[in-house]
């Protein structure tokens, strides 16, 4: 699974400039706990709670920089003073949760386990919290990250993400039903998650069979590359994507994954080489039609400068499409692919 959203947010843009909560921030930090709600109180006229995400952002830096305490101290406040704001009725940990998620993505679950096991002991309504620990779980004991989503799912019957975690480690007890039905509610709350649309089409393709042990330990390399290539430690993940093919040759996601770590380090063919393989495998896959259409275009404009590169971009573009009228990135590629060959 690629963990996205805030993390990405909080990594991508650091606000540098002084907000009127880092000041009251930093007179909580200086301050017992107990007395952070007078702090709050006090400068209330002040407090924004737009505020509150430029904030994290420049907490999680203090983690990148190897700060944890820090880092942890100020979240923790960040999170109070965002309860605070909302009355003392929505508590949501943004702060916490997406440290933990990037020691997730970093590989050191170490420092994950005791920040999402005390978020879920001081507010055990938090569905996200029992989210993170389910993935925590997912490699080591598969059965008891399922209790994890099913905990966060009865917390949050809306939550996309609890049901993701689930058809996922079902997927890995090889209860293939169970995996279906847990994509398939995805899908009822968001029918634009390509994921669990693509994961229901492997698993219900009568080629496919049953799943195995091989097909299993093909999914746990997979999640394992996600993690690597979120990481950007894309070398690695190529490996691990290597592993989840040779257990499983007609893994498609896999074939197009490895070759987006591929493009990620520069090299177009071997990029091209794996799109061409997911077709192969797969060939409603909208997402593989569309990648191979950028890394065409990109070798045209890079490298070759052949127009038949360009041509087959074109092609593969109106492929997508043809997949999916509604597929919005397809039809941006293809203005700007066409655009280009009236250019020439």
């Amino acid at each position: 699974m690629r963990l996205r959203g805030l993390l990405l947010l909080c990594l991508t843009a650091v606000v540098l400039g002084q907000s009127a909560l880092d000041g009251i921030l930093a007179q909580m930090l200086n301050a017992k706990s107990e007395q952070w709600d007078v702090i709050l109180t006090r400068n209330k006229a002040a407090l924004n709670r737009e505020e509150v995400v430029p904030a994290i952002r420049k907490a999680l830096q203090l983690a990148v920089k190897g700060r944890d305490k820090e880092a942890g101290d100020l979240l923790r406040a960040i999170d109070h003073a965002d309860w605070f704001m909302s009355e003392k009725k929505e508590y949501r940990a943004l702060g916490q949760l997406t440290l933990a998620t990037y020691y997730i993505q970093q590989g050191v679950p170490a420092k994950a386990g005791p920040l999402v096991d005390w978020l879920i002991e001081t507010h055990p309504d938090l569905s996200d919290a029992f989210i993170l620990q389910g993935h925590l779980y997912m490699e080591s004991d598969p059965n008891r990250a399922i209790a994890m989503f099913l905990k966060a799912a009865e917390l949050t019957p809306t939550s996309e993400g609890a049901y993701m975690g689930l058809g996922q480690a079902y997927f890995l007890v090889t209860r293939k039903a169970d995996a279906i039905k847990a994509y398939k509610k995805v899908l009822e709350l968001n029918p634009d998650n390509a994921t669990a649309r693509d994961a229901i089409r492997y698993l219900q393709d009568p080629n496919a069979g049953k799943i195995t042990a091989a097909t299993a330990a093909a999914g746990q390399h997979f999640q394992r590359a996600e993690e690597l290539f979120a990481q950007g430690k894309y070398a690695e993940a190529i490996k691990e994507y290597d592993l989840a093919i040779k257990a499983d040759v007609r893994f498609s996601k896999a074939w197009v994954y490895k070759g987006d770590a591929y493009l990620q380090l520069g090299q177009l063919e071997r990029a091209i080489t794996c799109y061409r393989q997911a077709i192969k495998f797969d060939g409603k896959d909208k997402q593989a039609y569309r990648f191979l259409g950028a890394a065409l275009e990109r070798k045209f404009a890079e490298m070759s400068k052949d127009p038949k590169d360009l041509e087959e971009a074109i092609g593969s573009y109106q492929k997508a499409l043809e997949l999916d009228p509604e597929y919005a990135s397809a039809q941006q590629d293809l203005a700007r692919a066409l655009k280009l060959r009236d250019q020439k």
